[in-house]
This record gives structure tokens, sequence and C-alpha cells, in this order.
């Protein structure tokens, strides 16, 4: 994201309440730009190599979004970040946006992040799933979204 731009997402997101970072409260518009850096980061930060500066100027939209809803939660006060935790996040945060993206095409519904799910493990359960094809393919993500969903489908069958 240029500068110019940046500036802007922090006006009319990052300012306002950390709601405003969830991913399914963006505008089309941000939601697009930030499925773009997702797209670019989410293999690395999954494999841990990308560095807080690198991330942040990589994917300053996703930094911030993640940044400003962990100040709602109060976790960014701490002396020291746990740097497991926010890499965690970072990719939890990643894979929301390309679940609100999903249900926005309208092809599956995938109910959208709250406050209180955003980071939670159990609502990015089998995310290193995610991590093994190229995700910047809808047609491929969308393939793993069904075959995830069938998956638990004929597990809830069996019980």
């Amino acid at each position: 994201m240029e500068k110019e731009k940046i500036n802007k997402f922090k006006n009319e997101i990052l300012v306002q309440s950390a709601a405003a970072a969830l991913p399914g409260n963006l505008s089309t518009e941000w939601l697009n730009e930030l499925h773009r850096e997702a797209s670019a980061i989410v293999g690395l930060v999954s494999q841990d190599i990308l560095a807080f500066n690198l991330l942040e100027m990589s994917a300053p939209g996703i930094f911030g979004c993640v940044r400003r809803i962990r100040e709602d939660q109060g976790q960014n006060g701490q002396a020291k970040i746990n740097r497991a935790l926010f890499f965690g996040q970072i990719k939890a945060y990643c894979v929301n946006v390309f679940f609100e993206a999903v249900s926005r095409d309208g092809k599956y519904l995938v109910e959208p992040a709250n406050m209180d799910n955003i980071f939670a493990s159990d609502r990015t359960a089998r995310v290193d799933d995610y991590y093994e094809i190229d995700i910047s393919c809808p047609q491929r993500f969308y393939c793993l979204v069904q075959s995830r969903q069938e998956r638990e489908g004929e597990r809830d069958d069996a019980e």
C-alpha cells in the first residue's frame, strides 16, 4: 500500500473503534486491499520468517488492524510482545480476510469474525491447511473451504 493510501486507511479505519478493523466491517475497497496484502504475506507469516518491521512495511493494513484490535483487547500495553502470539494473530486475521472475501463472493457463507473470536484458534482450527496451496487463487481456496465443509458435514453425519 502506498503512503497516501495508508494515510487514508488510518483515517477511515484505524482511528475508529477496533470493530471497524474487523474484515466483515470493511468496505469492499479495503477488503480487497487487505486480501492482496494477506495473499502476499500469509505463507511467510506461517513460516515465521517475517520480521516485525518487514511485516509492517509489507502489509501495513493488516499490521495496523491487528494492532488496533489488540489495543482494544488490552494486549498492546505489554512491555514485550509475544512474537509467536502476535504472528498467530496476524495469520488468523489473514484467514479471516479470506473467509470474508469468500462470503462476499456469495458462493459460500462463512460467519463473520467478531471481537471475541477474531483470533480464536477454534475459528481457524485447520488454518495450516490453507497455506499448503496458493490461496491467492480463489477457485483453489473455494475448493478447500468446500472440502472442509464437506469433511465437517461427514463428521457430523457420523455422530
